[in-house]
């Protein structure tokens, strides 16, 4: 339904393979042409997903070129996903990253430069909440000096 409202024409029927009653229990599970990853961190739940025909990884709230890496869970965690990120990365060669917001990055180097980032962001925080009065203090002074250089970035690239 959704493409007949859209006017989408496909040169193929989409394949379904994820269902809602399938739980995955550990990286590098299979269904259909995804391998599934755990990501926690952003959240509890999180999940990525590899395309493999296409090397397209879909990867949700993460490494995003718009926003900074938004914690619900746990720092811990969230640095092990972007640690799963490098492994897929180096075993996989993603050819496309596609991310919930902001725009997919195509190829190894810009899928790094969201990598490096995302890493310093969270280190920047994890700085910011040791020196200090509040946590609110420490992410809106994090987060806004993230925003500043990546829109620096974005104006000089």
């Amino acid at each position: 339904s959704f493409d007949g409202e859209h006017y989408i024409v496909r040169g193929r029927r989409p394949e379904a393979p994820l269902r809602r009653d399938v739980r995955i229990r550990e990286d590098g599970e299979e269904l259909g042409e995804f391998t599934c990853y755990l990501a926690k961190g952003h959240t509890d739940d999180g999940l990525v997903l590899l395309h493999r025909p296409t090397r397209a990884l879909i990867v949700g709230d993460y490494l995003s070129d718009c926003e900074f890496p938004f914690i619900y869970t746990s720092l811990r965690r969230y640095r092990a996903t972007l640690e799963t990120f490098e492994r897929i990365c180096e075993r996989h060669r993603p050819a496309l990253l596609i991310s919930q917001h902001g725009q997919p990055a195509a190829g190894d180097e810009e899928i790094q430069v969201r990598l490096r980032e995302s890493r310093e962001y969270l280190d920047a925080l994890a700085d910011a909440a040791r020196t200090s009065d509040g946590p609110e203090e420490a992410a809106a002074r994090t987060a806004g000096a993230w925003r500043r250089a990546a829109w620096r970035e974005e104006i000089q690239g």
